[in-house]
């Protein structure tokens, strides 16, 4: 458990206190038994693992700044340029990514989005060229 969370007593209470969103977050065991503190810790960072901790367990008073794909394209494209990584096929991979995720949160862009993407795409990443075979210009 170190480093997870920990354990802790008020009075003859048992507490546990774990990490979410870069937040530290204490809650009672409602128990004088530390192994029911214990079993509740490790329950609590199973769901901040997945990401289903339950919303009253946290502060209504905390504000999110809502991260849009775009601004990670930005990210994006300033790394290349400081890294003088600028291509033609990078520029180009990077407006397609923009034209399908631009209006997208990162939050909303789940592994079942960039899948149907991938499906819909011809884009190959291996191989740079377009896939389908009805599209080639062979003669």
């Amino acid at each position: 458990m170190r480093g997870n969370g920990r354990v802790f007593q008020r009075g003859s209470i048992w507490w546990v206190a774990y990490d979410c969103n870069g937040r530290e977050y204490r809650e009672s065991s409602k128990s004088r038994e530390r192994k029911d503190a214990v079993r509740l810790l490790r329950q609590r960072i199973g769901e901040v693992a997945a990401g289903t901790v339950p919303h009253q367990l946290l502060p209504t008073r905390t504000v999110t700044r809502v991260v849009m794909m775009q601004d990670l394209f930005d990210l994006v494209e300033q790394e290349y340029q400081l890294k003088n990584r600028t291509s033609p096929a990078n520029g180009s991979i990077l407006r397609r990514l923009r034209q399908c995720f631009a209006g997208y949160t990162v939050d909303a862009c789940t592994g079942l989005v960039i899948t149907h993407y991938m499906a819909a795409s011809t884009w190959q990443p291996d191989s740079g060229r377009d896939a389908n075979p009805k599209r080639s210009t062979e003669k």
